[in-house]
C-alpha cells in the first residue's frame, strides 16, 4: 500500500508539474521543449540520473528542491530496505503532496486569466 501511495503521489506530482509549465497559450512543440528541459534538469539535480548515494553530501541537499528527490528516499525505503521506516515514507509522502499543491497551484493561477 505504501508504494501505491508513493507512486500515485509521484504521478500527482508529475501532472502538477504539467499544469503549472503550461499556460494555453503555447504552442504544443514549446511546452514540450521546456517540460523536457525541466525535467532532465530536475532528475540530474536529485539522483534520478545518478544513485543518490554517488553523490556529495552538498548536492544530495541541494536536489531536495526536487519532488524527484523525495520519491527515491520513499523507494528507497520501500524496495531496498529490509524493514523500512515508515516515518520516512510518509514524510517524503507529504513533501511529494505539498510539491502537488504547490504545481497545481500555480497552474492554477496561470490558467485563471484565460477567457
Amino acid at each position: 500500500m505504501a508504494v501505491d501511495s508513493c507512486h500515485g503521489l509521484h504521478l500527482a506530482c508529475r501532472d502538477g508539474t504539467g499544469a503549472a509549465r503550461g499556460d494555453g497559450r503555447s504552442h504544443d512543440a514549446q511546452v514540450s521543449a521546456y517540460g523536457n528541459f525541466l525535467v532532465l534538469i530536475m532528475a540530474g539535480i536529485s539522483g534520478c540520473l545518478m544513485p543518490r548515494s554517488w553523490q556529495p553530501e552538498l548536492m544530495q541537499q541541494i536536489g531536495l528542491i526536487t519532488p524527484h528527490a523525495w520519491a527515491l528516499i520513499a523507494y528507497d525505503q520501500l524496495l531496498n530496505r529490509e524493514l523500512p521506516d515508515l516515518a520516512i515514507v510518509w514524510r517524503c509522502c507529504a513533501v511529494m503532496l505539498a510539491f502537488t499543491a504547490g504545481f497545481f497551484a500555480v497552474g492554477w493561477w496561470r490558467f485563471r486569466s484565460l477567457d
